[in-house]
């Protein structure tokens, strides 16, 4: 969350100064992953906080999926967008993932 909060306030202090920047950004962190990385990340994080329903999310074949003609078959979440039109710096996500579900599990 805190991070979020950050990157939000540094593109809209940008974007107030009336820099011309547009465009669809993603943010996720320093290290690039793909979203089945991603939610088995989650999901072994969480599980050590509260127990799980779900199993773990499993790999499926990009043709099967009902998204394949929009989304690359090799995409991954990435910043270098952000980066280069920002400036605005990554931070890792795996060493706060497990303080953000802490939060996330106590709070919520």
């Amino acid at each position: 969350m805190d991070d979020a909060a950050r990157v939000i306030i540094s593109v809209l202090k940008q974007l107030d100064c009336a820099a011309p920047l547009w465009g669809t950004y993603h943010y996720a962190g320093h290290e690039a992953t793909t979203p089945l990385a991603l939610g088995q990340a989650i999901l072994t994080e969480a599980r050590a906080l509260h127990p799980l329903a779900i199993e773990a999310p499993t790999a499926q074949a990009h043709a099967a999926r009902p998204d394949a003609a929009e989304e690359p078959q090799h995409a991954v979440l990435a910043c270098k967008k952000i980066l280069h039109t920002f400036g605005i710096k990554p931070r890792a996500w795996r060493a706060a993932l497990p303080g953000l579900l802490d939060r996330f599990y106590r709070h919520g």
